[in-house]
């Protein structure tokens, strides 16, 4: 006997005839278009399980726990940037200083050529 995933399905009676029988009463839902969308009536959708192909429906879950993740892929860049500004920085610090160094030998050079 198959039983589709909403326990409904075709049962077998004593007499061996297949009795189509109905699911528990419940609120169903109804088609919104000719494409046979579903128009939920703004309920929700509960216990799904995660996505697996590209257009599966999500859980909240599991969109939380992606931001999350690209959120610590993002500061990890951010401090991997700025570690590598204040290196820059600091050559930079250290070009000024050794420009400095070379201006202050150049005026003592043209200071003992006077």
């Amino acid at each position: 006997m198959s039983v589709n995933i909403f326990g409904n399905g075709p049962i077998t009676a004593s007499t061996g005839t297949i009795v189509n029988h109905r699911g528990p009463p419940g609120l169903g839902f109804k088609y919104l278009d000719e494409e046979r969308n579903f128009d939920i009536e703004n309920k929700r959708i509960a216990n799904v399980a995660s996505p697996i192909e590209e257009n599966d429906v999500t859980t909240k879950i599991y969109i939380d726990d992606k931001i999350i993740s690209i959120t610590n892929k993002l500061d990890d860049l951010g401090e991997q940037n700025m570690n590598e500004v204040n290196l820059l920085k600091g050559e930079d610090i250290m070009l000024k200083n050794h420009i400095a160094n070379l201006e202050e030998k150049v005026i003592e050079i043209e200071n003992l050529n006077k």
